[in-house]
């Protein structure tokens, strides 16, 4: 897994701990998560398949 991704990760969890839980900040949280598993998601099964 690239570096930047797992700083992307940690920055999220951080900046999700200080902002205050409103409405919009949760929506965005949502899709900051189902973006962020969906990248780890691909980069682990492009590795999977390039072990072939």
């Amino acid at each position: 897994m690239p570096r930047r991704l797992s700083v992307a990760g940690i920055v999220y969890i951080v900046v999700s701990a200080a902002l205050p839980a409103g409405p919009y900040v949760a929506a965005s949280a949502y899709v900051l998560q189902v973006v962020l598993l969906a990248v780890i998601g691909w980069y682990g099964l492009r590795a999977a398949l390039d072990r072939r």
